[in-house]
């Protein structure tokens, strides 16, 4: 589910956008940086997965799989756009590989490795 501030909500809906966002699709964090979904987080690492598949998702836009590290503090699709634009206008910053064999039985924790941000405030 996505997430953003209740200070924002008003000036979102004003815009046209998050029409259909709701408590029940959204997690909302109030003005004291506390979330007010009556549930609360589904998971502690509930903004790190959020992020994570953003990220992996943004960086799956590149046309090829990626292999290396991406780290980011607060990024956002904008942000991760432009950083894959960026990468890809370096010719000598990435190789393009060819992969010897197929991978079986992968899993997600074999590629995506995350440390909980100290900084965030629901995190703690």
């Amino acid at each position: 589910r996505t997430f953003g501030f209740m200070k924002d909500v008003e000036r979102l809906w004003a815009s046209g956008h998050a029409l259909g966002s709701s408590l029940d699709n959204s997690l909302v964090i109030g003005d004291d940086n506390s979330v007010i979904n009556p549930g609360g987080l589904r998971f502690k690492d509930e903004f790190v997965r959020h992020k994570t598949l953003d990220a992996v998702g943004d960086l799956a836009l590149a046309g090829l799989p990626f292999i290396g590290c991406f780290r980011s503090y607060r990024s956002g699709h904008r942000l991760n756009a432009e950083t894959v634009k960026a990468l890809l206008s370096d010719k000598s910053a990435f190789d393009i590989v060819e992969a010897s064999g197929v991978r079986k039985n992968s899993r997600a924790s074999d590629f995506v490795a995350v440390k909980p941000n100290i900084a965030a405030p629901w995190a703690l």
